[in-house]
Order: C-alpha cells, then structure tokens, then sequence
C-alpha cells in the first residue's frame, strides 16, 4: 500500500510537503506566517487566489478569537490531529504549519470540491445527502450539501462503474476511511457541546454511528493505486514461458556502457545495472584491447572514454536477475587480440561462474523458464572478418563458412531462405591485420577461451541489422518482408539504431516487432518517445523483460501463405476521457540525470525536489498510439488518421489538484492491441509555442481495462513520481469500420511529432 493512501500514518506524504515548506523556509523551520501560504501552494504548483486563502485559513482557526463560531463550518470527516489543533487554540493563530498542509492536500484528494461529473452521476443512485461538509476550496456558489455513499452499497457502486467486483485492498481502504468518519464524530461532539448535560453527550457518542463515506473519499479510492487502469494480472509474469526463446519479443540495449551521445560521451559500467534493474534482458558489450593486457569496454574509433572490462562484468553479475529472473543475453561484438580475449574469457568465467551458458546447439530451442538466472553469451563477428562474397549465411551462423558437403534435397523452407539470402547478400573486404572476431575465435578448434567450438554454433541462428536495412526489408516489393517474418520464427534477428543516431536518438521498433523481430536494441541513455513507448510496450508481463508474440507471428507457414500487407477492414476503438490530475510536478523538478537513472531502477520511490522559482504550470494532456499497422488517437473514429495525436484543453495554473471538464474525450484506434501502446502525457501549456514534458505513462493496449481507473505518473527518465497521477474513464468501444482517407489527401504528422 502507498503511504499516501493511509488516512492514519501518511509518513511518505508528509515528508513529502515538509520538503515543500524547507524550499520555502529553509531546512529546521516547519511553520510559515499566514501571508506566505500563497507562496507555499505556488511551490505545491497552484496559484491559489485570495479567496481561497482566507477561506481556508478561516477553515483552520488562522486569526480568528472565537474558537465556538469556527464549529458550524467543520466537516464531520476532518481528521483528528486537524479538528484537535483547532479546538485547542484559544487564541488566534499567525503561523501555517506542516500539520495545517497536511489536511489541506488529504482534503483536496478525498473532497474536491470541482465534482468529477462522471463519478457523481454514477454515485448518486447508491449515496445520500450530506450535511455541512463544504471544503475550504469550495467557490461560494458551491450546494452546501454533498453526497455521501453508505459502506454497505460501496460494493453495489463499484461493480456499476468498474464491472467487477470491488478489490479486497480497496474495500480495506474504504473500511478505514469510513471508520474514522464515525470515530472523528464523538470526540468533537464532546467538546464542542462541553456546556450541555453529560448523560446527552455520553449517549450521543455511544450510539451506533453508520459507517458512510464522503463523495471525495470515494474518489479517493478511484485514485488509489490498487485501481490502477493495467490489468492486475499483468502485473505480474502472466503468459506461458516454456516456449522456445525465439518465440518472444526481448527488451534489448545498444552500446549499454554509453552514458550520452556516440561519439564524445562517457562509458559507464552503471549503465549496465541501471538498464537491468529497469528489466532490460539484453544488454551490448563491445570488447577492444586496453592497457596492461586487460581489456577494455568503449565504443571503438570514437572520442568516448573507456571501462575496464571487469568492471562491466561484475557489475552485470550484481544486476543481472533483480529486477527479473529470466536470461540475461549479452551481446559481444569482439575487436580484441587473442591473448585479450583469452582474458576476457577468464573475467567471464570468474565474475559470472554458475550464470553463464555458453552459445551451443539448441540454445535457442531452450525456454526462458529454463534459463531462468542464467547469461547467455552470444558472440556478434566483426565485419572486417568477412571476406568477400560471404553471404548472410555465415553471420546467422556466427562463423566461418565450412567446405560444404553434398546438399540434401532443400525443402520448402530452405528454398524460402535462399530466397531471401540471394536478396539480401552482405559482402565485406577484409582489412590488412584484422584480428580474430569473437565467433572466429569461437570456432577455431586449437583456440577454445570459451569452450565451444563452430559445431556447438551450428543451431544458434542470430541476424544482426541496422535499422535502414530493416527498413528496406520491410519495404521490399516482392517476398522479402513475409520471409523474414517466417526466418524470425526460428532464429534470432537484433536491430540496431544507425550510425547517423550520434546524438543516441532512438528509431521506432514498432514495425520491426511487427515483422517477428526480437531484439530491437535502443539508445537507453535517451529517453525520447520511442524509448518512453517500448518501455511501456514491455510492462506487459509483469515487466520481466520478455513479452510472448502474438500468436500470428509464430508460424511460419501461416505467415507465408497468408501474410498481407493491406490495411485492416475494422479497428478496435476505446474511448479515453481524463478527469483529474492530483500533485503534479513543475518544471525544473527533476532529478540529475544519472540520479534519476538510479531511481527509475530502484524498488524504491524517489525524494522529490521542489524548485521555488519554477512557474505553476498549466496542465494540458496528450494521447499517442503506436504501434500496428494503424493506431490513432483522435477526437472521432470515422475521421481520423494513421499516426494522429490527441490533447486536451489545458486548465489553467494548476498542477496541485486539475480537473478537465470530463465532457471532450479522445477516440483510441488500432489495427492490433497486441502491438499497440498508448502513451499518456502531460506537459505545461503555458506556453502555446512549446509544450514541455511534466509526467507520461505508456500503456500496453491489450492491458488496459475499462472504467473509472487511475494512470500512475513517471517523470521523463522513467522514474516514478510516487504522488502524480490522473484519473480516466476507459470505455471499450468494440469493432468500428476503418475510417475513410482523407478527401484533401493531406498526410496528418505522426502521433507525438510536435
């Protein structure tokens, strides 16, 4: 359970906004003078009009003599420490402290005063009118009575909005929350009516109380994270794992050591624990010669620094199986001498031990369940080892071609191969004094650092290809793409960003997945969009690193007899309305980059960090598909457009509690939810010529499941914000027709391109 969602001890939260008072007050100093509370819900990110300062400092007993006409205008479910402060002070109070910000943001999540229209009309056929409970930030025009949901028909109400049963820990939430709206009662009973005769009050505080809860505390268990819009069963590994390993889409790094760009950056041996612990199974280990006869680890030819080799190592053996118990793939691409990859050998063998598997017949046949807390090391050749003429061949077998023998007589799927190598032959000319690639040193049977020898490599069938050939591949004319679908059943193909990604851009993998391709390897150091939607992609699955195919990518004769490049007939639509948003941040409030990468890693939430001089931001969110042959977010199905984005109106200085208006929604469309991933973002508005990124969360299509669910926030490096969050209503919308092409022929921009 989050700390937050306790109405009891809320440590986390309170530790949170004690921070927000030091950035104001300076460390040491818990307590703020009554004209700074504007100041100090600024630094919260809203802009609170004086209003609604001097209603709530009237709420809490600030500068008021009279503590008995403060009564009338208590709500019965203000908390205990609350409701105490205030019928202790005899006398008028000038300071704001931490105790006074806590009730006021418990209040403004579980009583919002801005009714959520869509969760008030399917409340009141289940709840009863209320009494005084008007919060502080009510508008003065607001009803005086509130809507209040007895704890026996919660239940009824949740399966009418959510069409399920009410979860065991949201019915232990709503338990506590009602218990302490019937404990606050008495206490505050008794001393307000002090003058009145004893046997009255004692009466009153012993008769039975009905456990209700107040409309606000009801959203409040919509926010909760335990109705988070995600499948719960996708929250952990859910699909089958025994099948072979070519059989899943694997969540893969490129240059992992490379802290920045590709060609000035810094090597790290952090990053290969920090794309681990984010769940990342396979991970680039490029190998050059180093001093001292050690090796090194660097991107060759370049200005990036280097890292010892043994540092990698050990570090991926501390990371390799927290975050997840299933293998672990390393990709080496060797330019050592063979004395340093003899070495190399050793620091393998001595850091990783009983982990390591070595690269040898059947390998990819095996399951990821029985590789579970295993390495699999596979070695990439390096170009300048081929001589001209060597086909594709030789690069999925991973050495060098042997004499060949008298052929078999070539069955379908062979002559489908040839096929495809003829089109697709790679050639490279030897360089003078190249030395041995890992797979050649791999198979020479007089140098064996590894063990295995070119036979043990005959089965393990791996593609390495940049991505503007993939690309070509895909475009082909002719049989190619349908091909290389049917190779990806059986063997293993890596797609890497090109050489002109020097800034570490990332390209989009959605199409190459689409083909069977099961390692897209991405720049993790750069968390563009096309990251931020692949991470989302493999939250599926308990975010274990390895996410089943569809079951139409797994046959090979299935894909080429019925493999069809025209668009879908129909869609499947969802229909996606936000409603509210709750604590989001401001900008400037990042972590340092590298912190945030260890935060995004880590089980743990990390420390926010408030900027005093960042504006409160005016909250716009933004919808994106991608991901299938068509996926679109738009504001109406029949008209929209491969590609197309959608957004919100953006409401207006408020990024503590915002609520849109709950009427415009958005219409989501993809050809395949298996594919698809719908990425939710929230940027600043403020400016209408930039939009800058606040919070995301990118959303696994097939996970998703309809109702009145909370979206939990996470800054741009993935991080998670433990507090933000944004409440949605998610219809499923069935089957629709595939919209029309636009009459002008004009081509929108692809979803998220600003």
């Amino acid at each position: 359970m989050d700390a937050w969602e306790s109405l009891g001890d809320s440590t986390m939260l309170r530790t949170y906004l004690q921070r927000a008072i030091f950035c104001l007050m300076g460390d040491g100093d818990l307590s703020i003078p009554v004209d700074r509370v504007g100041e100090l819900f600024a630094v919260l990110n809203v802009a609170m009009p004086p209003s609604r300062l001097s209603r709530l400092t009237h709420y809490l007993g600030i500068e008021e003599k009279h503590r008995e006409c403060l009564s009338p205008y208590v709500p019965a479910y203000v908390p205990t420490c609350a409701r105490r402060q205030r019928q202790n002070s005899a006398t008028a109070r000038e300071m704001f402290t931490l105790d006074d910000l806590h009730w006021c943001v418990l209040e403004s999540l579980r009583f919002p005063v801005h009714a959520i229209a869509e969760i008030r009309q399917r409340l009141a056929p289940f709840a009863k009118a209320g009494g005084d409970n008007v919060p502080f930030d009510a508008p003065s025009d607001a009803p005086s009575e509130g809507l209040w949901v007895p704890l026996s028909q919660l239940g009824g109400l949740w399966q009418s909005v959510q069409n399920e049963p009410m979860p065991a820990e949201i019915s232990a939430l709503a338990v506590l929350a009602a218990s302490e709206n019937a404990t606050e009662t008495a206490p505050y009973v008794s001393t307000i009516n002090s003058e009145q005769d004893a046997g009255l009050t004692a009466a009153a505080s012993s008769s039975a109380t009905p456990l209700r809860l107040s409309e606000g505390q009801v959203q409040w268990l919509f926010l909760s994270r335990h109705n988070e819009i995600l499948r719960p069963e996708h929250l952990t590994v859910c699909q089958p794992m025994s099948l072979p390993l070519t059989s899943y889409f694997v969540e893969s790094s490129h240059n992992t050591y490379l802290t920045g760009d590709q060609f000035t950056s810094t090597s790290d041996a952090r990053m290969y624990e920090r794309v681990l612990l984010q769940g990342c199974r396979c991970i680039e280990v490029d190998c050059w010669d180093g001093a001292g006869g050690e090796p090194d680890i660097w991107h060759g030819r370049t200005l990036t620094s280097r890292v010892a080799a043994e540092l990698v190592f050990a570090a991926i053996a501390r990371s390799a199986f927290v975050a997840s118990p299933y293998p672990v793939v390393v990709s080496l691409e060797m330019h050592c001498s063979v004395p340093q990859q003899k070495r190399l050998a050793e620091i393998c063998r001595a850091t990783l031990g009983d982990m390591l598997v070595y690269p040898k017949a059947g390998v990819l046949s095996m399951s990821p369940a029985s590789l579970q807390h295993k390495v699999l090391l596979i070695g990439r050749p390096c170009p300048q080892m081929f001589r001209t003429g060597t086909d594709i061949a030789a690069r999925i077998k991973g050495g060098v071609p042997l004499t060949p023998e008298a052929p078999a007589p070539p069955s379908q799927s062979e002559r489908y191969r040839q096929i495809y190598m003829d089109r697709h032959r790679l050639v490279y000319a030897p360089l003078p004094g190249a030395m041995p690639s890992a797979s050649v040193l791999l198979a020479a049977k007089e140098e064996l650092p590894f063990g295995v020898g070119l036979d043990d490599l005959s089965d393990c069938n791996s593609f390495t290809i940049r991505e503007s050939k993939a690309h070509r591949l895909l475009h082909d004319g002719h049989s190619l793409p349908k091909l290389w679908g049917s190779f990806n059943c059986t063997n293993v193909t890596r797609v890497y960003p090109d050489a002109r990604r020097v800034k570490s851009s990332n390209y989009n993998p959605f199409p190459f997945w689409a083909a069977g391709a099961q390692l897209c390897a991405l720049n993790y150091q750069t968390s563009d969009r096309e990251l931020q939607c692949a991470r989302g992609f493999f939250r599926a699955n308990g975010g274990c690193g390895y996410v089943l195919k569809p079951a139409a990518l797994l046959d090979a004769e299935v894909l080429l007899a019925n493999a069809s490049r025209e668009m879908p007939a129909t869609l499947r639509k969802f229909r996606l309305t936000p409603l509210c948003g709750f604590l989001l941040r401001k900008l400037g409030e990042e972590q340092p980059s590298l912190d945030a990468w260890a935060a995004a890693s880590l089980p743990l939430h990390r420390p926010e960090r408030f900027e005093r001089g960042a504006g409160v931001v005016s909250p716009v969110v933004s919808l994106e598909v991608m991901g299938g042959a068509f996926a679109a977010a738009c504001a109406d199905a029949r008209s929209c457009t491969n590609g197309e984005s959608w957004q919100s109106e953006a409401v207006s200085k408020n990024g503590f509690n915002p609520v849109w208006s709950g009427r415009n929604g958005c219409d989501i469309v993809v050809s395949d939810r298996q594919l698809a991933v719908v990425r939710v973002a929230v940027y600043d508005g403020s400016r209408r010529q930039e939009h800058r990124l606040l919070a995301y969360a990118a959303l696994p299509c097939h996970t998703l499941r309809p109702g009145v669910r909370t979206v939990l926030l996470q800054d741009s490096h993935g991080a998670r914000l433990p507090f933000s969050r944004l409440l949605v209503l998610l219809e499923d919308g069935g089957v629709v027709p595939m919209p029309a092409p636009p009459k002008s022929g004009k081509v929108l921009p692809v979803a998220g391109e600003r």
